[in-house]
């Protein structure tokens, strides 16, 4: 049997260098990602889940480290979900970033503005930046709100236009986040599930696929990577859906918790564009 098991990232990246171009990307409400020392990106750690805590990671490009900047409501949101970044303003503790539901149900969400000029991620109404608490760049570290200050290193931002999810060479997770995880998922052997090896993805043409769950358990959706390993991407929970980007002829396996693969031969292949698929009991 071979375990994998991650931590699902909703990601942001820091880094002292603004990138020219990077506004207009934005204005449009592109995917993206932010950089920090061009090593680090800005991670959800315990996963994709109401009010986990927003915490500096290794990059590796992955789905779950992009995000959309919309202006016009000035929200930060994860790829999937239905979460967006906001400030944890409790006064029991340092003023953390948090994931909580974009539709405000969780609390009063804060619009962000985003100066490339700067770098400065800053609280619309107030005099409050993401930072970097005594510029310590090292994973794990949780971003805070803190007085926005000119030119600090450890409150500049960058929103780059990233690669597709699967661009970038996969690797395991470390143990670190294997310890941590709260949306683990454990690929077990199933006569419904493709061997590992099997089906391997290959091509580099841009497309998406959208999960919809009809399930009544929670699944764990799976990406074959280069040599057909199951690399996992996100928790699958009943009537959700979950986008990732991909490419064309790239292969998906959704894996429920008895441990049966859905689909044709146990997963699902990325079409060109977009591809819309439902997984029924």
């Amino acid at each position: 049997m071979i375990d994998w098991q991650s931590t699902v990232l909703a990601a942001a990246c820091v880094t002292g260098l603004v990138l020219a171009g990077t506004a207009t990307a934005l204005s449009q409400g592109a995917t993206i990602s932010l950089r920090a020392h061009n090593t680090l990106c800005v991670t959800a750690g315990g996963g994709l889940g109401r009010f986990n805590k927003i915490v500096l990671d290794r990059c590796v490009g992955e789905v779950p480290q992009l995000f959309t900047y919309v202006p016009r409501s000035g929200q930060i949101r994860a790829a999937a979900g239905g979460l967006c970044i906001d400030l944890d303003r409790s006064p029991d503790g340092p003023e953390t970033l948090h994931l909580v539901r974009c539709d405000g149900q969780d609390q009063t969400m804060h619009r962000w503005s985003f100066d490339a000029a700067t770098g400065l991620v800053r609280y619309a109404s107030d005099n409050i930046c993401w930072d970097v608490p005594k510029g310590n760049f090292r994973s794990g570290q949780k971003l805070e709100g803190s007085r926005c200050v000119a030119r600090s290193a450890n409150q500049q931002f960058v929103m780059n236009k990233p690669a597709p999810a699967a661009a970038q060479a996969t690797q395991r997770p470390s143990g670190q986040q294997l310890r941590t995880s709260a949306a683990a998922g454990t690929y077990r052997a199933n006569p419904t599930c493709p061997a590992p090896g099997k089906f391997k993805s290959m091509g580099n043409v841009a497309s998406t696929i959208v999960f919809n769950s009809r399930l009544n358990q929670p699944a764990t959706v799976y990406w074959l990577d280069s040599n057909g390993q199951p690399v996992p991407y996100g928790k699958l929970l009943p009537n959700q859906s979950l986008k990732f980007n991909t490419f064309f002829a790239h292969h998906w396996v959704v894996q429920d918790a008895t441990g049966r693969c859905h689909g044709q031969f146990g997963l699902f292949m990325a079409g060109m564009g977009s591809t819309n698929v439902t997984v029924r009991p």
